[in-house]
């Protein structure tokens, strides 16, 4: 009768264990999408705010395409990534 608890509780095991790790592994992956969709609006404030401060006739820093004056939002601003 032993044996027949095991085999039952192995059995249980292998159905439960995909459920199980499919939802942790969901879990951590929403946290990460979640941590870069943050960034991606945090990027998205950082632009708005140095396109605000710039104005649009400031002349851009060659090779970048950012405003003079935005390095002052952007040195305020900080970053994950």
């Amino acid at each position: 009768m032993r044996r027949r608890q095991h085999a039952a509780a192995l059995v249980e095991f292998a159905l439960a264990w995909p459920i199980a790790l499919l939802l942790v592994l969901s879990t951590v992956e929403a946290a990460v999408w979640a941590a870069e969709a943050y960034a991606a609006h945090a990027a998205t404030v950082a632009g708005a705010r140095a396109g605000a401060i710039a104005g649009g006739t400031v002349p851009l820093v060659p090779g970048t395409g950012l405003p003079l004056r935005a390095h002052v939002v952007l040195a305020k601003e900080k970053f994950i990534r």
